[in-house]
């Protein structure tokens, strides 16, 4: 059984946009991994793992 990709999950301390990176894409983001995609600062980190049930509230970087 799989539980699909895995996030790492943030929100911006800029503009408080929550987002998240599949964790597979650490190296194409590299050093910009974990950076908000509007801001372009580093997130705040909150938390990791599958989809939990407020994922639809993170906008998925891709």
């Amino acid at each position: 059984m799989s539980w699909g990709a895995l996030y790492f999950y943030y929100k911006c301390p800029e503009c408080g946009k929550l987002f998240k990176y599949a964790i597979d894409l650490i190296p194409e983001f590299g050093d910009d991994f974990g950076k908000c995609p509007d801001c372009h600062v580093m997130g705040t980190f909150i938390k990791e793992g599958a989809r939990t049930k407020d994922d639809l509230l993170y906008e998925e970087v891709e």
